[in-house]
C-alpha cells in the first residue's frame, strides 16, 4: 500500500459532516491537524500514534478519539487495520455519547468479547450505508450513531 497523500487526509465540511472508511496502513501518516473529530477503531496490528508531542503504543482491539485541532499522525505501523470515523458535532443529538467524551482524554480503550463484535458490526453497517446511494442513507447513519 502506498502512503496516503495530504489530499487524502483532508476533510471538507462544506460537503460532509461524517465520513467512515476502513484503514489498512502500512506506512507512516504525516503529522497533521483538522477541524473534525476522528475516532479510530483498530482491529488488527499495532503502531505508534503521535499526538501533541507524545507517542502512544496502539494495538489491536483498541478504540481512541482525536479532538479537533490536535496535531497527530502515525509514526510506525505493523499491519494496522480497522476503521476511521471523521465527524463534526452536528451529526449528534444533544443527548448522545458525546456528553461522555471527557472519558476519552487520550484514554485508549481496549475492547473485547461481545462489545468488540457489536462495535465492529456497527462500524461495518455504517461503512456500508455511507458508501451506498440510497435515498435515506443520512437518516440511517444518524440512527446508527444515536
Amino acid at each position: 500500500m502506498t502512503m496516503p497523500t495530504c489530499a487524502d487526509l483532508m476533510y471538507n465540511f462544506a460537503e460532509e459532516t461524517f465520513r467512515i472508511k476502513k484503514i489498512d496502513f502500512s506506512s507512516p501518516v504525516p503529522r497533521h491537524k483538522h477541524s473534525c473529530y476522528e475516532l479510530f477503531f483498530i482491529l488488527e496490528g499495532e503502531g505508534t500514534f503521535h499526538m501533541d508531542c507524545q507517542d502512544y503504543h496502539i494495538n489491536q482491539q483498541s478504540l481512541f478519539l482525536v479532538a479537533p485541532g490536535r496535531v497527530h499522525g502515525w509514526e510506525y505501523m505493523n499491519n494496522l487495520k480497522g476503521y476511521l470515523l471523521k465527524f463534526d458535532l452536528s451529526m449528534f443529538a444533544k443527548n448522545s455519547f458525546l456528553n461522555h467524551m471527557s472519558v476519552f482524554n487520550f484514554d485508549l480503550v481496549h475492547i473485547e468479547g461481545n462489545e468488540l463484535a457489536m462495535i465492529e458490526n456497527t462500524l461495518l453497517t455504517l461503512e456500508e450505508e455511507y458508501n451506498t446511494s440510497k435515498s435515506f442513507k443520512n437518516c440511517t447513519i444518524s440512527s446508527l450513531l444515536h
